[in-house]
């Protein structure tokens, strides 16, 4: 319930405030190379150009600037999911201005009807959050409210935003009239009823603008010959630095209408990722501290921003396709700091004032916002160099105070000697077999069980000096034993250096992960035990043994 205790009637049902934003609908960028953004956005991701931007008549108008001003893409049939501004233009547009490091031009959330962009212009005021405008957009079509949150992002609330169709043609720019530099009022004519008038006045509703493809559509993408070996379906989700993480999340929270799916920490900063349907995440918020630990600018307020392709081949598809157009691919960002997401990759785009990183998405897991987290055989990370399973479950039924105060649950493992103990937090990353002839002669054994922890998760609890390290330079990996008895207790891998791998056997108890996934099955021994029909010895008691001649001959095949 709101802070006063009113609640609103939207569309039948009672609320907190009196709208309800349902999706992400846009995104936008203000940019020092608009061109080569227009490049990137489009031929590469493959946004098309809806409209041109024209802001030459306003007289705030740099009269010295010359070249592309802005804009409009979709992916769909909605007028635009993307925009892009000459940030030059932008810099000194009159009604809006953007603090420094803010390179977002707006994050544009989609509401349910008319009434509620208008009772939202009234609820802004009521509670004194900034508007910077309200009315109707041209080119768009899409009445709008604008706020800022805390940190200056512009954040639009909308509705009824133009369609295009199959002949891929806008509205003309003889249609603008119908555009509101105030708050409109209820009731406004419909959309038909608007052609019908531009008919009745000799407007050529046909005459509006037109993208020119220009690339081949050589593609097969599981069926239609497209310019690019993948297709957008969706946007999001978008990803901001900020500088307060908990003023921003009271505003997106307080104030939109956003809940919190779940929360993380990496190295001391807090993040957050909230909602507003039923996938994991919307929006994520992290602190501005994070942008040098990440090697991502410190000249942008944007994380990421995030795009939905239709299949996972089309995502590995798609990562080939921006490699081999000289796009860099970084796998620089941890697993904690995109929960939910099914499969992705991270495509820096330098086009982008201070090279601000987009990413590309495959899929949200929408039922992990109920606390169901993806299956095992979904939950993998398709990074460049290796594969990693998801984080643990979310927290969405936890509020923040009590999850604060609960001790984490641990799994306690120990050498052979006694000398060191370690201990992860519960449920434990992944567990797997290594059938390696490296890991083999490690453990002296036919294959090694491993159980992989967050480094973050994982500690040791005794004898720490007595843990003996050996690098093998040509693999890059690190082991650890005990230096008292031997028995191997860590194995870290370069290109997992957030991750520690423990033996299972360390463990006595339960590690919230069974063994399910196996690593260089190909070596696999022949000499193994595959669970073949054992029978006592006679002589030895408890001695069991293959009996000769019922062996069969067994086949190695991959488990994947």
């Amino acid at each position: 319930m709101s802070a006063n205790g009113q609640r609103y009637n939207v569309g039948g049902v009672m609320l907190e405030r009196p709208f309800k934003i349902r999706r992400l609908g846009h995104f936008g960028f203000n940019m020092e190379k608009i061109e080569e953004g227009r490049q990137f956005y489009g031929d590469l991701l493959g946004f098309k150009v809806s409209d041109l931007a024209d802001f030459s008549r306003a007289p705030w108008f740099p009269k010295d600037y010359a070249g592309p001003q802005g804009y409009f893409m979709r992916y769909g049939t909605d007028h635009h999911a993307m925009v892009l501004f000459a940030k030059a233009v932008m810099d000194q547009r009159a009604d809006r201005k953007f603090q420094p490091g803010v390179t977002i031009n707006q994050i544009t959330w989609q509401c349910g009807s008319l009434k509620e962009i208008g009772d939202a212009h009234s609820y802004f005021e009521e509670h004194q959050v900034r508007i910077q405008r309200v009315g109707r957009d041209m080119p768009g079509s899409n009445w709008h409210t604008y706020v800022y949150d805390p940190d200056g992002h512009t954040n639009e609330l909308y509705y009824g935003i133009e369609q295009i169709g199959w002949n891929q043609l806008s509205k003309p720019k003889s249609l603008y009239y119908r555009g509101f530099q105030e708050k409109p009022p209820l009731p406004q004519m419909s959309e038909d009823a608007e052609l019908k008038e531009a008919a009745a006045k000799g407007i050529d509703v046909l005459a509006g603008h037109k993208p020119n493809g220009h690339l081949a559509e050589t593609y097969d993408v599981e069926g239609v010959l497209l310019a690019r070996p993948f297709k957008i379906t969706k946007i999001g989700p978008v990803s901001l630095f900020v500088d307060d993480v908990d003023a921003a999340e009271r505003f997106y929270v307080e104030r939109l209408g956003f809940r919190r799916s779940e929360e993380a920490s990496y190295r001391g900063a807090r993040c957050v990722f909230l909602r507003c349907g039923a996938e994991h995440h919307t929006l994520g918020l992290f602190s501005k501290e994070l942008r040098k630990t990440l090697g991502l600018s410190e000249r942008s307020s944007c994380m990421s921003f995030g795009v939905e392709l239709g299949s996972y081949a089309q995502l590995r598809e798609a990562v080939a396709f921006l490699k081999s157009r000289g796009v860099e691919i970084i796998d620089a960002i941890p697993p904690e700091l995109y929960p939910g997401i099914d499969y992705s990759a991270f495509a820096l785009d330098r086009t982008a004032i201070a090279s601000s990183s987009i990413t590309t998405w495959n899929r949200l897991a929408g039922t992990a916002a109920y606390g169901r987290r993806p299956s095992a055989a979904r939950s993998r990370r398709h990074g460049l160099k290796h594969w990693s399973l998801w984080p643990t479950p979310t927290r969405t039924k936890c509020s923040r105070a009590r999850w604060a105060s609960v001790t984490p649950e641990t799994a306690a493992g120990r050498c052979l000697c006694g000398a060191v103990e370690l201990e992860i937090e519960l449920p434990a990353r992944w567990a797997w077999h290594d059938h390696s002839g490296a890991s083999r002669r490690v453990h002296g054994s036919a294959y090694a069980t491993y159980v992989g922890s967050w480094r973050k998760r994982f500690r040791p609890t005794k004898g720490e000096a007595d843990i003996a390290r050996y690098h093998d330079p040509a693999a890059g990996t690190v082991r650890s034993f005990c230096s008292k008895c031997g028995t191997p207790l860590i194995y870290e891998r370069p290109r997992s250096a957030h991750m520690v791998n423990i033996p299972r056997a360390l463990f006595a108890g339960r590690t919230g992960r069974e063994a399910r996934y196996h690593i260089a099955i190909d070596e696999l021994q022949d000499w193994t035990y595959l669970g073949e029909k054992l029978v006592p010895l006679k002589g030895f008691p408890g001695v069991v043994w293959d009996r000769p001649g019922r062996k069969k001959r067994r086949q190695t095949r991959s488990v994947f």
